[in-house]
């Protein structure tokens, strides 16, 4: 074993730590980390290397250590021809119409718009759709009485009102100005950044507001609104409203111009839109030769600029090379009738394969350790394997294999009765097929399509989740026999079990992922201990998520924005605002710059007992304070059937620390005394009671302190939660603190059945390090020993 992954499966960025380097190979590269200012291109964490004011001579040693030389080299390499001027010169700017369709077509293929809307029509690589007009009869039947919902957001995108980041309606215009910033909710005025500059000349850093606010509504979400309409009601309406909004989106963004043409994530999230618009609209488009023809070339120009930067989605190994690499195979396979097609096909399917194969731990978990970025990464293997199917060329079994983890995994961690997952890690809104009428936060979309792809079978029962699948072109089960067989599919990979028409999470270990679950049967916990194998988006050791009846009762608060003023820049990353300790006010990792973390500190699990029957449940872990010499916190969780979930933090190392533990809560009404906060969700009384590690505690809503002392020296920040990006709603912090010679112990109680007091037998052990709080529980009969 190594870093907790097995010796011959090891990942490939642990590997990378344990190879041998050269002395001069390494002075080299540590001059080349000094001697680049790392500049973000596209809001991942290089940019900084050199920003911090904490161990700046020592960040570079980390960085090597823990990122790898490889993806270091590369990041380096991106950086020289982005700095030399290469990347300008290999990407001119130039007008639409000087690069016309017939520059991309191959010889023997008309390029005058009628001849080339003829050939499209004898094209016979298949789409994961024919008929759009069938489609929509299904889709009806799926949608049920939400068969509604989809004209209503494509009218309103056609009225300039446009769901960013799974968000409500937020009016742009139409068309909107594409260099304009979104307003959040906490805006105040419209800012915009002129489009007429090559790409390479802006830096993200100088912009006045976050950059995601402006690509966003050029990812062309917006597009598949159009389409599902257009499929519902046959309207051609929607289809030139698509065309007027290309249209305006063409003039304001010519090729390698402006901010648009900056990422090519972005470019590749656009392409896929727009391959998808090409044949959920190719019905209308046979009698719309030039719409058709400026589509196709839309298309090839698109995908011949992401190769340029691919350089740089490979030193990053995540999504982003995921994605791009899924555009250029799309692109490859259906649009054989371009010259690079047999190119970008080999180059897409290449990287896809090599993303899936490491990027994916195997225990399913995603390299990104998001909730968010595992879903967007599973929509496109989903695609991926869907489309090479499709083809007759599968990808290898060792791909699909990646994909059916993937699935599994979330579905494990996935809310049976919502369809919500934790708000772990990074969550940027973003979504690569936004194909349903369930909220953003609902998982179920992406899983039931990626079961049916990669399983063969279904998680869950029909439902309005089911039509991301039915666009897909795979067939959602809807009888009795064939839930029955996806039950006991579920159950034969030890992730699910039938509960009624609902589908049960079992407790479970990835320990790759450094994820587990205990759960019984109205309440789920998952704890977060993680070795880490990749960077950590966000500072989460010890992380605890408690889940009852379907309300995330204690939450992580997500994410916000990654680029803003103080004290909102990337502000939700770091161990103060999620479920656990926080020790002499540091991180337990170092923060090296807006979206980098260092000197990782691991966690590693101490074990985890179950009584015969299931009832009470016992799981222990701790890691190590990197910041803070010799000082360990240890977590012990107790769950009591449904009635009582109990977390013993202790604080274990030498001398004195002041230490705080904080809880995050649903916005709800509330009452508080010294050691017990009392929530009403639902018509119930949930008592959070505390024990130890109090002597100040405060409570905080949207910024401001409702109860209790206040003892934080900027509480704005304080009491939020952000569903998606850009997004943040009031939400209950609770914090309490004390200062004392250590091991410290905290206890905090969360309470929904009052008589389970009276009659449960808890043995205690005093704090030690690499053992657990309890050494037995008993409960009505029940036993559980550590």
């Amino acid at each position: 074993m190594l870093n907790g992954m097995p010796s011959s499966r090891r990942s490939r960025k642990a590997v990378l730590r344990q190879s041998p380097m050269s002395r001069s190979s390494r002075s080299r590269l540590l001059h080349l980390l000094h001697s680049i200012r790392c500049v973000p291109v596209n809001h991942e964490m290089w940019d900084g290397l050199q920003s911090s004011k904490t161990s700046m001579h020592f960040k570079p040693f980390y960085a090597l250590r823990e990122l790898g030389l490889v993806p270091l080299a590369r990041y380096a390499v991106y950086q020289f021809v982005q700095r030399s001027g290469w990347l300008r010169w290999r990407t001119p700017t130039f007008a639409w119409e000087e690069r016309p369709l017939e520059m991309w077509l191959r010889s023997h293929v008309p390029s005058d718009p009628e001849g080339y809307a003829r050939y499209s029509e004898t094209r016979t690589q298949p789409f994961f759709f024919q008929d759009v007009g069938r489609l929509g009869v299904s889709l009806k039947a799926i949608l049920g009485e939400d068969v509604g919902a989809p004209v209503e957001e494509a009218d309103s995108a056609l009225d300039g009102r446009y769901r960013l980041f799974g968000q409500p309606e937020i009016a742009l215009g139409n068309p909107p100005n594409w260099g304009a910033f979104a307003l959040t909710p906490s805006g105040s005025e419209k800012t915009t950044v002129g489009l007429e500059r090559h790409w390479t000349a802006y830096d993200l850093n100088e912009l006045p507001q976050d950059v995601k606010l402006i690509w966003e509504n050029s990812r062309f979400g917006w597009a598949y609104s159009l389409a599902r309409a257009y499929a519902l009601t046959g309207d051609e309406h929607y289809v030139d409203g698509f065309f007027a909004l290309l249209h305006s989106w063409r003039e304001a963004n010519a090729p390698n111009k402006g901010l648009n043409w900056h990422s090519g994530q972005e470019i590749a999230i656009r392409l896929l839109a727009l391959v998808f618009s090409f044949y959920a609209f190719n019905q209308a488009l046979r009698e719309r030769g030039d719409d058709l023809a400026e589509l196709a070339m839309m298309i090839a120009i698109h995908a011949d600029r992401i190769p340029v930067t691919l350089l740089y989605a490979r030193a990053q190994d995540n999504n982003h090379l995921l994605v791009e690499a899924l555009a250029l195979y799309t692109t490859g396979v259906l649009f054989q009738e371009f010259k690079d097609s047999a190119k970008w096909k080999r180059l897409g399917r290449q990287f896809i394969v090599q993303a899936l194969e490491g990027q994916v731990f195997l225990d399913g978990g995603y390299i990104q350790q998001s909730m968010n970025y595992h879903r967007l990464a599973l929509q496109a293997g989903t695609w991926a394997v869907r489309l090479a199917e499709l083809e007759g060329d599968p990808l290898p079994e060792t791909s699909v294999d990646a994909v059916r983890r993937m699935t599994l995994w979330l579905a494990a961690v996935v809310d049976p009765v919502t369809g919500n997952a934790p708000n772990w890690g990074p969550n940027d809104g973003a979504t690569l097929l936004p194909l349903s009428v369930c909220p953003f936060g609902d998982f179920r979309p992406t899983l039931q399509a990626a079961a049916l792809t990669a399983l063969g079978d279904p998680i869950f029962p029909p439902g309005k989740w089911d039509e991301l699948a039915l666009w897909l072109g795979v067939e959602v089960a809807r009888d009795d026999t064939s839930m029955d067989d996806a039950g006991q599919r579920r159950e034969s990979h030890h992730r699910h079990e039938a509960a009624g028409d609902q589908v049960g999470v079992r407790p479970g270990d990835f320990r790759q992922s450094g994820i587990y679950l205990m759960s019984g049967q109205k309440s789920r916990g998952i704890l977060r201990a993680a070795q880490f194998h990749s960077r950590p988006g966000h500072s989460d050791q010890l992380h605890f998520d408690l889940w009852w009846e379907g309300i995330n009762l204690a939450r992580d608060p997500g994410t916000y924005l990654y680029n803003a003023d103080h004290p909102w820049n990337n502000a939700f990353m770091g161990a103060w605002c999620h479920n656990t300790a926080l020790i002499d006010g540091c991180d337990p990792m170092l923060r090296a710059g807006r979206f980098l973390w260092l000197r990782w500190s691991n966690a590693k699990l101490l074990g985890r007992w179950r009584s015969k029957d299931g009832g009470l449940e016992i799981l222990s872990a701790m890691h190590q304070y990197r910041s803070r010499e010799h000082t360990v916190h240890q977590r012990t969780i107790l769950r009591v059937e449904d009635r009582l979930w109990m977390v013993i933090d202790d604080i274990l190392g030498v001398g004195e620390a002041g230490v705080r533990i904080g809880w995050n809560l649903p916005d709800a009404p509330f009452d508080m005394d010294e050691r017990t906060l009392s929530v009403y969700l639902q018509g119930s009384r949930v008592s959070i009671r505390a024990e130890g590690i109090q002597d100040r505690t405060a409570l905080y809503r949207a910024g401001e302190l409702m109860a209790g002392e206040e003892f934080v020296p900027d509480s704005r920040p304080y009491g939020w939660y952000s569903p998606t990006y850009a997004l943040k709603q009031p939400a209950l912090l609770w914090l309490r603190s004390a200062h004392a010679q250590l091991p410290m112990r905290g206890v905090t109680k969360w309470v929904f059945d009052k008589t389970v007091m009276e009659d449960i037998d808890i043995g205690w052990l005093d704090p030690e390090m690499g053992r657990p709080a309890l050494s037995r529980v008993e409960y009505r009969g029940m036993r559980a020993e550590t």
